[in-house]
């Protein structure tokens, strides 16, 4: 499968239309993955989060430098 391929004006509007941050739920939903995945990663150094009040928040760029630096997937040879 190849990745998907955007025009930079696309990921411009795109990034334009995305909020300045977002919440716990809104980051996993968004890596398609459980909170406690998001704990994890925050409680691991990985992950940066902020206090605002009560409410925990992740920058968008934090969550976007988070998801780079994620290993990539390499498989072994299809037998």
């Amino acid at each position: 499968m190849r990745p998907i391929d955007i025009s930079n004006r696309e990921r411009e509007r795109w990034n334009q239309q995305r909020r300045a941050a977002m919440s716990i739920a809104d980051a996993a939903r968004e890596a398609d993955v459980g909170r406690d995945k998001i704990y994890a990663a925050i409680r691991s150094g990985d992950l940066i989060a902020k206090k605002w009040g009560r409410r925990t928040i992740i920058r968008a760029d934090d969550f976007d430098r988070f998801l780079d630096e994620l290993p990539l997937l390499e498989l072994g040879p299809a037998e």
